[in-house]
């Protein structure tokens, strides 16, 4: 299966047309091989062509278009496949051995659970919340809780009674982004310094405060950014 990544839009109708052609025209590089296959137009570079096996993309249909570049397409196929991390340029690889988020903690509740069991409040109460995702607020790996809340004496959609206090029991100190913003986020997880709920991180509850900070670093480390990106959607 062919993936093409282009650098930027073509301009108009004519641009376009010329660019499929270099599609057309330019054989692509393979995975498992090295190199780049450049797609050119007019004497400029505006992307590049990579074929994968459709065995490697199994459950990973998007691999083939989360990074511009097929040597970083490489990298994080080794690193998610094999547990292997190889940059590019470099000589030597290392072996980081991964598995999934949820088999390291309890996931949390998701912000749909959260409105059925809760509402926010201004006053300060027994459960604290992290709210919204401001890139002016969110600048570092340790955060605290800037707003409350109280769980609903009547649950919404059909839940029962109680559903806010069994939400809290997720509560947790650790905290990954949902949605990431490229070209604005700073953070794609923190550490609070408390057990919180959110309605846009997800809270990822471990047995170790210590394990919390982390895994909060390695998120935010080139090799949990490279992960996450890779398995986005």
């Amino acid at each position: 299966m062919n993936f093409v990544n282009l650098w930027q839009n073509p301009d108009g109708v004519l641009d376009a047309h010329r660019v499929a052609q270099a599609i057309t025209d330019t054989p692509p590089t393979h995975i498992e091989d090295a190199g780049t296959a450049l797609l050119e137009v007019d004497g400029v570079h505006v992307g590049e062509i990579v074929s994968i096996p459709e065995s490697k993309i199994v459950g990973d249909k998007w691999i083939g278009v989360q990074f511009a570049r097929a040597d970083l397409t490489r990298s994080a196929m080794r690193l998610l496949h094999d547990g292997v991390l190889e940059v590019p340029g470099e000589a030597h690889a290392a072996e980081i051995p991964l598995c999934s988020l949820g088999s390291l903690g309890e996931v949390g509740p998701d912000r749909r659970r959260l409105i059925d069991g809760f509402d926010r409040t201004t006053s300060n109460t027994a459960y604290p919340m992290i709210e919204g995702h401001e890139t002016e607020q969110r600048k570092s790996l340790l955060c605290s809780p800037n707003a409350y809340l109280y769980p609903l004496a009547k649950p919404k959609g059909g839940q029962r009674l109680g559903y806010g206090q069994r939400l809290w029991k997720q509560a947790a100190q650790f905290l990954v982004a949902e949605r990431i913003w490229l070209n604005t986020t700073r953070v794609t997880a923190m550490f609070s310094d408390k057990p919180v709920l959110s309605n846009v991180w997800w809270e990822v509850k471990t047995d170790s405060e210590k394990f919390d900070k982390a895994l909060a670093l390695f998120m935010n480390s080139s090799v949990g950014i490279l992960t996450r990106f890779a398995t986005r959607n």
